[in-house]
Formats: C-alpha cells, sequence, structure tokens
C-alpha cells in the first residue's frame, strides 16, 4: 500500500488518519490549480467586553422568599 492508501484506508475504516491527512497529498496538484489553503480564523477575546460600572446580578432575588 503507497502511504496515500493507508491514510485513505485509515480516513474509512476509523474516521481519522493518525499520521497525515489526505489532502496533503494533493497539495502540490491543488497549488498548481490555484487552490489555497484555508486562512485561520481571527481569535476572540476571551472576556466579555463590558462597561465598568456593569456587575452580574447575585440571584438573592429568585431565592428569597
Amino acid at each position: 500500500m503507497t502511504t496515500f492508501e493507508l491514510a485513505a484506508a485509515d480516513l474509512w475504516a476509523t474516521g481519522i488518519t493518525p499520521d497525515r491527512h489526505p489532502i496533503e497529498f494533493l497539495r502540490t496538484h491543488l497549488n498548481q490549480l490555484g487552490a489555497t489553503p484555508r486562512r485561520p480564523a481571527p481569535r476572540r477575546p476571551r472576556f466579555a467586553l463590558l462597561p465598568e460600572a456593569t456587575r452580574p446580578g447575585r440571584g438573592r432575588r429568585f431565592t428569597r422568599r
């Protein structure tokens, strides 16, 4: 089996390829056709941008009777 056939068989049998993705074998041909890799997605901030005076609710009004 060639390395491409092995990667394709792994992908078919298990849904993953442990070594290389099958597109890596086709990259030179895709480059000749003018296809380019996808750009990475922009990073999102890990925190919410809230005004300084904004504070989360404490939940008291819902638990007291």
